[in-house]
């Protein structure tokens, strides 16, 4: 029976088994010899594992598409917000400019006052 996903170490003399807790080559990787005794995983074992990270991953999918809906719908009513709040601003600058006008009217004497004598 062949596990693909467990690399098995070729033993034909003309490499020596590793010393487990030993480093390869390197020194960077932790050397364990593979055993196929009663702590090894079944392959249904390696199944069930396999759906139940399908079920985890597919979980996290559906839960960022709702977040990337639930931002993108939040986007929409802060732009339309800004647009509101930018169209008040104008508004607001445009009452301003005009009382303004009008306060300066209000504290310039009459034109009739500055063209006839008295």
């Amino acid at each position: 029976m062949q596990f693909p996903y467990i690399a098995i170490e070729k033993r034909d003399g003309r490499h020596p088994p590793p010393i487990t807790g030993t480093s390869d080559a390197r020194g960077t990787l932790p050397i364990v010899p593979h055993t196929f005794g009663t702590a090894s995983r079944t392959l249904s074992q390696i199944e069930n594992d396999k759906h139940e990270l399908e079920i985890q991953m597919m979980d996290r999918v559906g839960n960022l598409e709702s977040a990337i809906l639930n931002s993108a719908s939040s986007y929409g009513r802060f732009e339309a917000d800004k647009r509101y709040i930018e169209t008040q601003k104008i508004r607001y600058e445009r009452e301003v400019r005009k009382l303004k006008s009008e306060s300066e009217q209000l504290r310039s004497p009459p034109l009739s006052s500055v063209l006839l004598p008295m």
